[in-house]
């Protein structure tokens, strides 16, 4: 009896943030539809940022071949993008602009990251899919950063901009991560807190020895 052929799978990171919770997220789903048997293609797109999309000039760019041929070679797309303004981002909108006929017959699923359950940004997606003559999922994939995302998986830009790795961000609630523990410390100190305030970022204080006293 004859294998069925794997399923080919094409994921496409639509977050132009590098070491974004987008890319955490679909790598983690890449890694599982590995282990069942998938063979798995991915664009990041923070990664492999794609030219804007010019109906003069991009199908005889040398980016479009080997990418309408990724498309082309998928059975399923999994598109995956940040929540902005409750619509998709501008990197997946460029990429799904570059295609069309290609997407007919296709099936396809959507990762939203987003606090706001990522409804609208779902709908478009579908949308999007059903104009092209593909088949959506009936049920889509939304998560919120850092609810849904391991300590230390995601790196903020302001956390990559600083040098001196002084930015933490987490979830202060669980015992176990790094901005929960430095919360915990001695050091730690909210501004106006002896005015009753709680506000959710706090600091540690700096600790500068003189002589036998530290201030």
């Amino acid at each position: 009896m004859a294998h069925p052929a794997a399923l080919r799978v094409f994921l496409i990171g639509g977050s132009p943030r590098r070491k974004s919770s987008t890319s955490s997220v679909l790598n983690w789903i890449g890694e599982r539809l590995r282990e069942g048997g998938c063979e798995v293609d991915l664009l990041d797109l923070a990664e492999e940022p794609l030219p804007h999309f010019n109906p003069d000039t991009t199908y005889s760019a040398a980016h479009y071949g080997p990418l309408r041929e990724r498309v082309h070679r998928a059975d399923v797309l999994v598109l995956a993008t940040p929540d902005y303004h409750g619509s998709v981002s501008g990197a997946l909108t460029n990429f799904l602009d570059h295609f069309w006929k290609e997407f007919t017959g296709k099936l396809f699923g959507s990762v939203v990251a987003s606090h706001e359950k990522g409804l609208t940004a779902t709908d478009q997606i579908r949308t999007v899919v059903r104009q092209c003559y593909g088949w959506s999922l009936p049920y889509s994939v939304a998560y919120a950063e850092p609810d849904d995302v391991k300590d230390g998986e995601i790196v903020t830009a302001c956390q990559q901009a600083c040098p001196a790795d002084a930015i933490l961000f987490g979830d202060a609630n669980d015992k176990s991560t790094a901005v929960s523990k430095a919360k915990a410390s001695p050091r730690n100190y909210a501004i106006l807190a002896e005015l009753g305030t709680k506000p959710r970022t706090t600091y540690l204080s700096d600790v500068t020895k003189i002589g036998r006293a530290h201030v």
